[in-house]
């Protein structure tokens, strides 16, 4: 048995779609007895409801693991430190997401049909989901404001793969892809060697590292090939070509 782990935005999720190909070579892998993992920096409040079923499990954030619609694994976030940050957002007037593990909730931005809009962020702390936040994410900048509060989250620039605005992320420290994939190894007794990484960005580069084999979307940027991946021609439909490749198998 082989664990496949797939980042979400830019791998499977191209130009705005999961594509017809990808879905059917994710149903025909679990079909030959393998687990399939979504294993996303989306918070899992941030997962759109019809992907959930295409999986296993789900990684999710850095900080969440749910394998056959059970959490088995959840780090969230100190409310001391939602608060300090959307305070913090609020005072500099940045958008803001505050991404949970039941819902997502959106400061000056909305992602429709995802997120909860945060109309009073001072009630929004006093709500228990504030409670059960993974992670949080800074729209339109790469950088925050030098005065701008620290926290105990590590902070990163990046640039959406959809819509090529940059934003930043912050996740507790600690936590990476990886460190999931290696808690679901444990987990299944499975080896790094009979894992199977699939991402298309620099947040990726650790689950690349850790597996024993990797794939990297066509779009990616060169600095991944340092993971000696297979690289695949398609962008919308490369989990797919990717699967045929290592698989003998056609879709």
């Amino acid at each position: 048995m082989d664990a496949l782990f797939f980042d979400y935005d830019g791998t499977l999720y191209v130009n705005d779609k999961i594509s017809e190909r990808n879905i059917a070579a994710l149903s025909r892998i679990r079909a030959m007895g393998h687990k399939i993992f979504l294993n996303t920096g989306r918070a899992r409040g941030f997962i759109p409801h019809d992907v959930i079923p295409l999986f296993d499990g789900l990684l999710c954030g850095m900080t969440y693991i749910e394998y056959e619609g059970r959490e088995v694994f959840s780090r969230t976030m100190p409310i001391e430190q939602v608060a300090l940050l959307l305070r913090a957002a609020v005072s500099y007037d940045i958008s803001m997401s505050v991404e949970g593990v039941d819902a997502c909730y959106d400061y000056k931005t909305y992602h429709k049909n995802l997120a909860k809009s945060i109309d009073d962020p001072e009630k929004f702390l006093l709500s228990p989901a504030a409670r059960r936040i993974q992670k949080i994410t800074f729209h339109g900048i790469s950088e925050l404001p030098p005065e701008f509060p620290s926290s105990e989250l590590v902070m990163t620039s990046m640039i959406s793969a959809t819509s090529k605005a940059p934003y930043i992320e912050g996740v507790p420290k600690g936590f990476t892809k990886a460190t999931l994939m290696e808690k679901v190894g444990e987990m299944l007794s499975a080896p790094r060697e009979s894992m199977i990484a699939f991402g298309d960005s620099a947040n990726d580069a650790d689950m690349l590292r850790f597996a024993g084999k990797c794939v990297v979307i066509g779009h990616a940027p060169a600095s991944l090939d340092v993971f000696h991946p297979y690289r695949t021609k398609s962008d919308e439909d490369g989990v797919c070509e990717a699967i045929e490749y290592f698989y003998g198998i056609k879709i």
